[in-house]
């Protein structure tokens, strides 16, 4: 059973009225930012990360970030704070997974956002497998340009899930990696000749 172990809100800061004590506050909520990074990729065993988020904004759309550094405090600060007026609650559990709540103007009934772990290792595997093999970066570069006619059993052979924005079984794939290699051997023959 998983158990809380870290909890992060900017309760305080908000409610605070004298201005320099939410300003102090408001900083301790920064370091507990950067303290939950921390301890999110200590758990998850990665370095790097992607946002994703349900009910977004007041048009409730679905969407998630480029990949993130849990060792750049831009990064951490771009995922968990807003330009305007926000509230964020985020739970952090033992087995690494987090309860992300932020609500706003724009989104009053509060949007649900998840760190997703990106492992790099397993990215390579995708990204040689891609470099190495011709028809698989064809059935990947379809999936991902939303050709759902194409045949996906090559995917699974090599241990692949989808790869995709609407459907996607391998969470913990970088997609910016994947994509910039695709766009690279979507310019190159795979004997390093352009195409034409």
């Amino acid at each position: 059973m998983k158990k809380l172990i870290m909890q992060v809100s900017n309760e305080e800061a908000r409610y605070e009225d004298n201005e320099d004590l939410a300003y102090d506050r408001y900083e301790d909520f920064k370091d507990g930012l950067i303290l939950f990074a921390e301890e999110f990729g200590r758990l998850n065993k990665v370095k790097t990360f992607r946002m994703e988020c349900f009910n977004s904004g007041w048009r409730n759309t679905h969407g998630y970030t480029k990949d993130l550094y849990l060792d750049d405090k831009e990064d951490i600060f771009k995922a968990f704070t807003r330009e305007y007026d926000f509230q964020i609650n985020m739970k952090l559990y033992s087995d690494g997974s987090t309860d992300i709540q932020l609500s706003s103007h724009d989104s009053p009934m509060g949007e649900t956002l998840y760190m997703i772990p990106i492992d790099m290792v397993k990215t390579e595997k995708v990204v040689k497998a891609i470099r190495s093999d011709e028809d698989l970066y064809h059935t990947i570069y379809c999936i991902t340009t939303y050709d759902w006619n194409c045949d996906r059993q090559q995917l699974q052979d090599q241990g692949i899930g989808y790869i995709d924005s609407v459907n996607i079984d391998d969470q913990d794939l970088s997609f910016d990696y994947i994509e910039e290699v695709l766009q690279e051997v979507y310019y190159y023959n795979f004997d390093g000749s352009i195409r034409t």
